[in-house]
């Protein structure tokens, strides 16, 4: 609340020293601390595009107006991807991305855990539960849905082993999702 333009000055010049320290949980809780949700359009549109519109948490200034809403246009227009960064450089870097890249993930589709626990055994031939799954899953920042069988008391919960934590990381990069 006592936000002053020299801090978010200072917090722009640290950026991204603060940005590449955080893990992929914490970038992605800061993301929810900027945007309060994003509604998407029931189907994919004619112009490939699926975001309809985006909602943040503070009023922003767009198209000549304020407010806290951004509406996607019908119209086709250009996306871009920009890094914020504190140097000043002539350089630049050409992108090329291979649009059935951007297509469903295999991170928005869910492999599920069956999957996962079949991909490691085969390849690595460990056992590995829902448990340990789960707890690399979020290391990740991989949002689940909420456990309403939970037990009751504080039961100690063991912790996945490293051999089988980069198992599940290979898997969970194999279903393309991290």
């Amino acid at each position: 609340k006592q936000i002053t333009g020299k801090n978010v000055y200072q917090f722009l010049l640290d950026f991204d020293t603060l940005y590449e320290r955080m893990t992929d949980l914490e970038k992605k809780q800061f993301m929810r601390m900027f945007i309060e949700s994003i509604e998407l359009y029931p189907e994919k549109k004619d112009n490939g595009r699926i975001i309809s519109t985006i909602e943040l948490r503070f009023p922003v200034y767009y198209d000549g107006q304020e407010g806290n809403e951004i509406r996607m246009p019908d119209k086709n227009t250009v996306e871009t991807c920009v890094l914020l960064s504190k140097l000043k450089s002539t350089q630049h870097i050409e992108v090329k991305i291979d649009l059935d890249e951007v297509d469903l993930t295999k991170a928005e589709s869910k492999a599920t855990y069956a999957e996962i626990k079949e991909y490691v055994l085969e390849k690595y031939g460990l056992k590995v539960s829902q448990l340990y799954i789960a707890q690399v899953k979020r290391k990740h920042g991989i949002i689940e849905r909420i456990n309403y069988n939970v037990g009751e008391g504080k039961a100690k919960v063991p912790q996945v082993p490293m051999d089988k934590e980069k198992a599940i990381e290979d898997a969970l990069r194999y279903f393309q999702m991290i």
